[in-house]
């Protein structure tokens, strides 16, 4: 019954189905608390709760709806966001307590995406100073990674937010120089969030959108 419980946990993360997976996930950690998988399966619930929130705001953008309605969907869809963040934030404290050479790829993978999605979790709180620091620590993190590109573009949109666009023609213009700066080579992992082409797209786009001006994505 536990493996049968964390599996259908995991396929219904895996299929997109986050209200049932949040649902099963929960159980997971109720019946099995010191489940030797557990900083993974917090991690999974945790990214459940910030994609059925992202699955609420998509919602409430495009359906009309009463009153009563879109308060009750604002709140739970606030609710999920602050439970996400205090469950990334213990997955990050668990896994960094961790030897990192004994880590598995799917611990070491959620030890990353822990990092990353605290901004964004943050960031669709309207936290953005809140979201700036953890992006900041993301990018730290993974200072080579490829992947700090999520966390430097969206400071990029942080500070823009916040109508700092001096801060924001300063982060972009950093952000392409990290990008520029990559080997090929950094681009094979099968876990980043978008291939260097679409990074290329999205920079440029970026400088287009906020009027950074000229220079090269790449």
């Amino acid at each position: 019954f536990h493996d049968a419980l964390i599996e259908l946990a995991k396929l219904h993360h895996q299929q997109g189905n986050f209200g049932r997976a949040i649902e099963r996930l929960t159980e997971v950690l109720e019946r099995y608390p010191d489940d030797v998988q557990k900083p993974v399966l917090e991690y999974l619930l945790a990214d459940s709760r910030r994609q059925e929130a992202s699955r609420i705001a998509r919602t409430l953008d495009t359906e009309a709806m009463p009153d009563a309605q879109v308060v009750a969907f604002t709140k739970k869809r606030e609710e999920y966001l602050r439970s996400a963040l205090d469950l990334f934030a213990k997955v990050q404290e668990e896994l960094d307590s961790r030897d990192e050479a004994k880590l598995s790829e799917t611990e070491r993978v959620s030890l990353r995406n822990a990092y990353f999605f605290l901004g964004d979790c943050a960031f669709d709180l309207g936290d953005y100073d809140a979201a700036i620091k953890h992006y900041d620590a993301a990018r730290e993190r993974y200072a080579g990674d490829p992947a700090s590109l999520v966390a430097m573009v969206q400071i990029v949109n942080a500070y823009v937010a916040m109508g700092d666009l001096e801060r924001a023609r300063a982060a972009n213009e950093r952000a392409k120089r990290f990008y520029a700066s990559l080997p090929e080579d950094a681009w094979n992992d099968p876990y980043l969030p978008m291939t260097r082409a679409d990074w290329e797209r999205w920079l440029d786009s970026t400088s287009e959108l906020y009027g950074f001006g000229g220079g090269d994505g790449g």
